[in-house]
This record gives C-alpha cells, sequence and structure tokens, in this order.
C-alpha cells in the first residue's frame, strides 16, 4: 500500500479521475452532485472473493473518503449475486503462517477501513450474499431484491472458525443466541426475513427497481451538508468501530489456527 493510501494522509485530497480505473473488480461512476456508485464484479460477472478483491476495497474505501466530491456511496453487485463465491487460492500454502498473515492484515482492516470510511453508504443488494456477509451489513441503508439471501458459506461448512468480522456484526444484529443458530446450523436468511427483522429497509421487485430507489434514496441524502452527512456516518458507526477494533485480531487468529488444522496439519 503507497503512502497515499495511508488513513492517516488525510490531508492528501484525490479526484475521481486518479482512482477510477485502477481496479479490477470496481466500476465506478458518479453523478454531477456526488453520488458515487460502485459496482462489484469479476470479471464482468458476480464478484468471487479472492485476494485481489481485498486490495481493491481497500484502495475504494481510502479513496472514496479521501475524494471530497463524494457525498454518498451506492455499492452493488453484477448479476445475480451481490458475492457469489470465493477463490482464496491453495488452502495448503494459505494455512501456512506466512500464507495467512495476508488475510489476517487484510481482512483485520477491511471492517475498519468500511466503518472509516466518512460518506453514508447504500447497499443496492442484487442477489446472494454468500460470503463476508459484513461487506454489505456494515452499510447504512440496505435495500434488496426479493432473491437476495444471506448464508455464511466461507466457514463452517469449510470446517474453519468464523472470525473475520461475520462474527461481530450478526452478533449486533441478530443476538447471541441466534447468531448461534445462523452459524452452527449453517442457517440462510431471505430479504423478506431480513425485512421483518429491520435489518433490510426495503425489499425491491427488480434490479432496475433496486437501483432507481438507491438513487432516490442518496439524492435525498445527497442534500445534507456534507459535515452532516460525514459526521452522522462517524456517530451512528462508532459502537461498530470499537467492536471490530476490539474483536477482529482475536477472530482471525483463531481462524488461521483452524484454517492451518484442516488444510496443513492434517496434508502432513
Amino acid at each position: 500500500m503507497s503512502s497515499a493510501d495511508s488513513p492517516h494522509a488525510r490531508s492528501s485530497r484525490v479526484t475521481l479521475a486518479e482512482y477510477q480505473h485502477r481496479y479490477r473488480h470496481v466500476r465506478l461512476s458518479r453523478t454531477d452532485n456526488g453520488i458515487l456508485t460502485a459496482q462489484l464484479h469479476s470479471d464482468g460477472g458476480p464478484l468471487i472473493f479472492a485476494l485481489s478483491v481485498y486490495e481493491d476495497l481497500l484502495s475504494l474505501f481510502y479513496h472514496i473518503g479521501a475524494d471530497r466530491e463524494n457525498r454518498v456511496l451506492i455499492l452493488t453487485g453484477t448479476g445475480d449475486a451481490f458475492i457469489g463465491g470465493a477463490d482464496l487460492g491453495n488452502p495448503a500454502e494459505s494455512g501456512t503462517p506466512e500464507g495467512f498473515d495476508e488475510y489476517y492484515s487484510r481482512c483485520k482492516l477491511l471492517g475498519l477501513r468500511h466503518l472509516e470510511l466518512e460518506v453514508p453508504i447504500i447497499a443496492a443488494l442484487n442477489g446472494p450474499v454468500l460470503f463476508h456477509n459484513e461487506l454489505a451489513l456494515l452499510c447504512d441503508v440496505l435495500l434488496a431484491t426479493d432473491n437476495v439471501l444471506f448464508r455464511d458459506a466461507g466457514h463452517l461448512p469449510g470446517r474453519i472458525v468464523p472470525g473475520d468480522g461475520v462474527q461481530v456484526i450478526w452478533q449486533e444484529l441478530l443476538g447471541p443466541v441466534r447468531i448461534k443458530h445462523y452459524l452452527w446450523l449453517q442457517q440462510q436468511f431471505t430479504a423478506q426475513q431480513l425485512l421483518e427483522w429491520g435489518i433490510v429497509a426495503e425489499v425491491l421487485p427488480s434490479h432496475e427497481a433496486l437501483l432507481a430507489r438507491a438513487r432516490a434514496i442518496a439524492q435525498d441524502l445527497s442534500q445534507l451538508p456534507p459535515l452532516t452527512l460525514r459526521y452522522t456516518r462517524q456517530a451512528l458507526n462508532w459502537e461498530l468501530r470499537r467492536k471490530f477494533t476490539e474483536q477482529l485480531g482475536h477472530g482471525m487468529a483463531l481462524e488461521g489456527i483452524t484454517v492451518n488444522d484442516v488444510f496443513v496439519q492434517k496434508a502432513l
């Protein structure tokens, strides 16, 4: 990560032209009133989470925050899934201490960089969220099409500890009992369930309706003063930032031990 990507480089300002086309997994567009749309993808299709996705998102969140022309962010996916899969390489290599260190550092930063971003984020969920549920759940307004479902397909189904942030955000949203059912029983939640629980704000009938509604909400929010937008997000996310700071390192350490146990030690 370059010095320009440092979250401490607050005095530096960037323009959209400097970062708009630098990402392999994100398409960016912005309206004249500062509504930035970030569309996640892998080779033009639904996002498949890989190491390069971590790199893109960590840099993206910094640049969005450093560009003071951004007022509201719409985060959406491509095709029929918001996050459709994962390809994290050879687990026998990533399960070594050196290999897992890449995931350890990037996963710890991903949730924190998301929460440090000072513009409100509207998640326009266009389909299933099967990995890194927290990427969607840490947004400020969640909209979904009726085919959206959440499932943690990357941890207990793969015999490893859910420690990369999913355990923090779901406990906040579900409570200490329901999160255990969700993770231990490998449940999935539909858009309608999440709407009833107040986690999703609205369910829309199509991708077109989803994006139209997201843009309408973003237009309303963009009328607020820039400092009000930024400071409101800071105020509302302070407790989550504290919990992510306290719990992510421990959770990732436990996850790393089980990755090593399942994919490295058993192969020896």
